[in-house]
């Protein structure tokens, strides 16, 4: 099996080699690809002389893919989509040839390479074809410009070559390129069915492109340059970057007028109408300079200029002289009133006197003979200026101008040196404070524990009552001393000295303990005896309270205790005596 298939595949791959060499019109391929034999056109035609003269723009012409060794198409001519774009820019030629897939021989295939033939196989199809010649093509360049997606021999999505872009030095009609086209590759690579077992450029041929400068040159369409992806060079807006200038520039000084009467006669006018127009036309030009122009629309640019231009010397050709009739000349009195302006800040505010001992040293004097003289040297100044001196008078303006400014140069006010009384401090804040501290003491007590205070009353000890009765007096006497302005931050300290003492100053209630004694429950009223001296009930080991209760005697025999405390008293003291008179 595998002999017989190697031995298929051969014959088949003979048959196509044979078939490359064989006229087109007879192959399967040709008639796969739709060509009919009565519409083989003979190579002669395509071989008239190319046009060198054609303006820069791109071109749109027939083209096709002729047999490299044989005067007939090549089997792959029918892969050429539509015409071949030419683009001249100056001496550099770029062509821009579309290409599809192509079915033959059962298969799809696609061109998915073209390179540059070597010198040799140049010559070699020199043979054949007298026309070609190395040295035209020797400085192409042949890449792929733009890709598609179709359907390629294992019926999947494939990206292939779309524009196939040739950049050279010459116009040509006939240009040899090298081929490689999947499907020759594939039969070349043994019969392969994968992409992956292609030996891509295995089934390698050579073609000639031949393009048809003979019949009638169309300019290619917007739509032609856009699917081509041809790439323009922009317009050349030099030109009409100078013009817009120029016009600009033509416009400088000059002024609108109605007829020209308002206009001095050093003055150039035009109406407002013209104006307008070339206004208008400087506007369009500049909106042309604006767009992104290729090169293809440079006669857009070149009509731009031209009418700007054309506007420019309709615009020149309509400037007159103004007619107005000259006013007298008067002199420049710029510096004059200057002069006054400055005259009359530097006296604002400034007083008069003798000796300025009358004059507060805040205050700027000056004798009233001086400012007698300023006054009126600028009153003098002011009706000069006022009165519109003619400009033969120049003299006069420029004197005046002079003495006035030296007057000011000399005018210089001296500070006052009047005695001023002196200003005091301000006690307002210190005289409360001090009010504060007396209220804060009066009625309050001193005491070393409190318990000499009734609870009724309040008391502090006597230092912190003497600190701030002393801080008083201290404040009371330093307000009386009246003190001046410049002692003010003594006055703030001793308002806050006493202000914080007095804040400190927080008197306790008396702990003073109070007895009430009570008769015997007989019905009589109660009468209360403080009892001074007495050891507090707390040390007695007797309950406060206790001591509010009243005496019970049982049978009203207080007189007869008392008189025998007074018997056993005496008798006490009568034996201490004799003891002590026995030793």
């Amino acid at each position: 099996m595998k002999l017989a298939k190697r031995f298929l595949t051969g014959i088949f791959t003979f048959l196509l080699m044979v078939s490359l060499m064989i006229p087109f019109e007879a192959t399967k391929a040709h008639a796969e690809a739709g060509k009919e034999a009565d519409q083989y056109i003979p190579s002669e035609t395509y071989l008239t002389d190319v046009k060198t003269d054609l303006p820069d723009g791109v071109y749109s012409m027939p083209v096709r893919l002729h047999h490299a060794y044989q005067k007939q198409l090549s089997m792959g001519n029918n892969s050429i989509d539509g015409n071949i774009l030419v683009q001249k820019d100056g001496d550099k030629y770029t062509y821009y040839l579309r290409m599809r897939g192509l079915k033959f021989m059962g298969l799809f295939g696609h061109l998915w390479n073209v390179q540059a033939p070597e010198k040799k196989q140049v010559d070699n199809i020199a043979q054949y074809n007298p026309e070609i010649n190395y040295e035209n093509q020797k400085n192409f360049k042949m890449s792929v410009s733009k890709t598609f997606m179709d359907t390629d021999l294992e019926k999947k999505e494939r990206e292939f070559p779309r524009i196939i872009m040739f950049e050279g030095d010459k116009a040509l009609n006939q240009i040899v390129i090298t081929i490689w086209v999947d499907a020759m590759d594939a039969i070349a690579s043994g019969g392969a069915t994968e992409y992956g077992k292609i030996v891509k450029g295995k089934g390698e041929q050579r073609g000639i492109v031949q393009i048809d400068w003979h019949n009638p040159i169309s300019k290619a369409t917007a739509k032609e340059i856009s699917d081509y992806g041809v790439v323009l060079p922009p317009a050349d807006k030099t030109k009409l970057e100078y013009a817009i200038v120029a016009a600009e520039k033509a416009k400088e000084g000059i002024e609108v007028s109605t007829d020209g009467t308002d206009k001095d006669k050093t003055v150039k006018w035009v109406t407002e109408a013209e104006m307008k127009t070339f206004n208008d036309a400087i506007n369009a030009a500049e909106t042309v300079r604006k767009e992104e122009l290729t090169k293809i629309q440079q006669e857009k640019v070149d009509n731009a200029v031209k009418t700007l231009n054309a506007a420019k010397d309709k615009f020149e050709t309509a400037k007159k002289n103004g007619t107005k009739v000259e006013a007298p000349k008067y002199a420049d009195l710029t510096e004059l009133n200057k002069a006054v302006e400055r005259a009359k800040a530097a006296v604002k505010n400034i007083k008069t006197s003798k000796d300025g001992k009358d004059i507060a040293k805040t205050d700027k004097w000056v004798t009233a003979e001086v400012m007698k003289a300023i006054i009126d040297k600028t009153s003098e100044a002011e009706k000069l200026a006022l009165s519109k001196p003619t400009a033969d008078r120049k003299a006069d303006v420029e004197k005046m101008t002079g003495e006035l400014n030296s007057m000011i140069g000399k005018f210089k006010p001296a500070e006052g040196a009047k005695v001023e009384a002196p200003k005091y401090a301000d006690l307002t804040e210190l005289n409360k404070a001090v009010e504060r501290a007396k209220e804060a003491v009066k009625n309050i007590k001193t005491s070393k524990d409190g318990k000499d205070i009734a609870k009724t009353d309040k008391w502090v000890t006597a230092e912190v009552m003497k600190a701030i009765t002393d801080k008083t007096s201290e404040a009371e006497k330093f307000a009386l001393s009246n003190p001046t302005a410049d002692r003010k931050a003594d006055v703030e300290k001793m308002t806050g000295e006493l202000n914080s003492m007095i804040g400190k100053f927080k008197p306790a209630e008396g702990a003073k303990v109070e007895v009430v004694i009570s008769k015997s429950d007989t019905g009589n009223e109660d009468k209360s005896t403080e009892m001074k001296g007495l050891t507090p009930p707390s040390k007695m080991h007797v309950k406060p309270n206790a001591l509010k209760k009243p005496v019970k005697t049982g049978d009203n025999s207080m007189p007869l205790g008392y008189a025998a405390l007074a018997v056993i008293l005496v008798g006490t003291i009568y034996y201490v005596v004799k003891r002590k008179n026995a030793k």
